[in-house]
């Protein structure tokens, strides 16, 4: 796999192919607020969100609302301390998850990365952003 940003990932992730050209990080400046110290999108439920920064077992690394089905929602985590085959199983049971979409890479500083997405932003519908983002510090 090619090093690529984080937007990139989530689009493999999400489409289990890399896209057309280079695709900028962000596209869109989506309003934020601050939790813990680090801004987050606006969109993204206060609560889900201090939930999985606070989850001792993993680091949460990246995230975003998402705007499009070229850039959906995701949060890109990593779970120190453990193998590649740990990731793997904890992947596998993340995809076990109705509309919960995860793979795994190396990230651009050499370290395990996790992408977890699904088909869904903000404006497409926000009932369903808020229960995905809600749901997901559950999910194991």
């Amino acid at each position: 796999m090619p090093k690529v940003n984080a937007r990139q990932f989530i689009y493999w992730v999400l489409h289990k192919k890399y896209p057309q050209g280079y695709m900028s990080g962000r596209t869109v400046d989506h309003k934020t607020k601050i939790i813990n110290g680090i801004p987050i999108d606006e969109h993204i439920p206060t609560e889900a969100m201090k939930k999985l920064m606070n989850n001792k077992l993993i680091e949460t690394r990246s995230s975003c609302e998402g705007d499009s089905e070229d850039s959906p929602t995701f949060l890109i985590i990593r779970i120190p301390g453990k193998s590649e085959k740990e990731i793997k199983k904890f992947v596998k049971n993340l995809n076990k998850n109705k509309g919960v979409i995860s793979n795994y890479d190396i990230g651009n500083s050499g370290n395990i990365r996790i992408g977890i997405t699904g088909n869904i932003w903000y404006d497409k519908d926000p009932k369903e952003f808020e229960k995905w983002w809600n749901e997901l510090p559950k999910k194991n």
